[in-house]
């Protein structure tokens, strides 16, 4: 009885037979039908021209797969083909699934989930270099005025109290593009964008950015009401805030940093809204009220999202407006950049920047936010009179001091009399790693915040 049991558990565990053979057609045991010519698989332990058992390893183009089957392992997924002998690998961007049949995705913020599953249906896009955008209507122009699409290459995409102006297709070239109008603007690829040009969401002047945040919502467009007497007229209203609280405008004689911005990061994370406008000052006099130093306006508010890559060779300008002059009005905010991508690159002459826009001084306006990491000068005086020049507007190293109209001039401030400058904006990257590739001489003038995909 030992022996019979012995001979069983040898027979259990034997994956090949002796039997000699050429071709499968020689392996006559259904239990041994795979013929090992060179003895290249584990189950025939090195012996050549013997049968064994289907090794696991075996070649698809030889021992066949089940038409459409899948299996993922080391980010790639591996299809069966419908001929049964061949696969088709694709490399999975954010991993595989944890069944490991199939590649994982990932959800964009601000509810673009569906425009990322829709693009890689949509017909593809091009849009022009010196092209317009109005975020408002979806119609995009070309530099000589010519309409090159309607509205309905795009669609609006609700997401709480916001409308998002998005352009999807399989794959998006950007090159220099302005973008105006009042919703925030998502470019969405199913693939890979790339910008070669200056993608421009900014504020010019008293011209808000797309997206950018409402005056009457935010705390830093403080408005500065003054009486008929001169004297209570000389002071500057405060910069608008984003990433950091606005500067403080001058206060002359009558108020020491009125108008002050508004806080940090907001507490709802990244909704898609760009940056706060700057302080307005209003005269009162007799018998009419009447606006004098208009506020700049908040940069605006854009998402790029691609579900494989993300280039930057060009620079997204999501930089604050000037201060008006006339006396002081402050510098409006730099605006939101959010980029959703597996892999991020930013190449010399790429970036990101939400520059702040100068506060304005007595005379001239402050300077709007620039794609670099040069600060926005404050507006000067007609008698280059230093207590009547607006704060500098904020980039990536300033802080909410720095931004101020006081009278500690050795700081780059405005005048005691001038408009505080606009904070710098924001950006959030997320990618997969967690991490981004950017050369040592790309421009992120930007308080940014990294992240990884939420992935599904």
């Amino acid at each position: 009885m030992k022996r019979i049991a012995l001979l069983v558990m040898l027979a259990a565990g034997c994956t090949k037979s002796v039997n000699q053979c050429e071709t499968d057609a020689d392996c006559k045991n259904a239990a041994y039908p795979f013929c090992d010519v060179n003895g290249e698989f584990a189950p025939s332990d090195g012996q050549k021209n013997i049968c064994t058992i289907v090794p696991p390893d075996c070649p698809v183009e030889r021992c066949g797969c089940t038409p459409g089957a899948t299996t993922c392992g080391s980010d790639t997924l591996t299809v069966c083909n419908s001929d049964g002998m061949s696969q088709t690998m694709t490399a999975c961007e954010v991993g595989c699934e944890a069944d490991d049949t199939a590649c994982q995705t990932f959800v964009p913020s601000n509810g673009l989930g569906a425009s990322l599953t829709g693009a890689a249906t949509l017909p593809s896009l091009v849009i022009p270099d010196g092209a317009k955008i109005d975020t408002d209507t979806g119609v995009v122009t070309a530099s000589d005025g010519t309409v090159v699409h309607d509205g309905s290459v795009s669609s609006l995409v609700t997401f709480g109290s916001i409308s998002i102006r998005v352009f999807a297709a399989p794959t998006l070239t950007l090159q220099s593009v302005k973008v105006t109008g009042t919703s925030p603007i998502a470019f969405v690829a199913a693939t890979t964008i790339e910008l070669d040009g200056l993608l421009d969401v900014s504020a010019d002047g008293s011209n808000a950015g797309p997206g950018a945040a409402p005056s009457s919502s935010s705390a830093n467009a403080s408005t500065i009401t003054v009486d008929e007497c001169n004297i209570c007229a000389a002071q500057g209203a405060g910069g608008g805030g984003n990433a950091i609280a606005g500067g403080i405008g001058g206060g002359g004689l009558v108020v020491a940093g009125s108008g002050a911005g508004s806080g940090g990061l907001p507490e709802t994370g990244f909704e898609l809204v760009g940056g706060g406008s700057g302080g307005t000052m209003i005269g009162v006099p007799s018998p009419n009220p009447d606006v004098y130093y208009v506020g700049g306006a908040g940069g605006g508010a854009i998402q790029l999202v691609a579900g494989s890559k993300i280039t930057l060779a060009g620079i997204v300008n999501a930089g604050g407006g000037g201060g008006q002059s006339g006396f002081a009005g402050g510098g409006g905010a730099g605006g939101l950049v959010i980029v959703e991508t597996p892999v991020l690159s930013i190449g010399a002459t790429g970036g990101i920047a939400a520059n702040g826009g100068g506060g304005a001084g007595d005379a001239y306006n402050g300077g709007d936010g620039t794609p670099d990491d040069v600060a926005a000068p404050g507006g000067g005086s007609a008698g280059d009179l230093v207590e009547y020049f607006g704060g500098n507007g904020g980039i990536a190293t300033t802080t909410v001091t720095d931004l101020a109209a006081g009278e500690d001039l050795p700081k780059s401030k405005g005048g005691p009399y001038g408009g505080g400058g606009g904070s710098v904006g924001r950006a959030r990257v997320a990618t997969y790693s967690g991490t981004f590739m950017q050369d040592p001489s790309a421009t992120l003038s930007v308080v940014l915040t990294m992240g990884m995909l939420t992935t599904q």
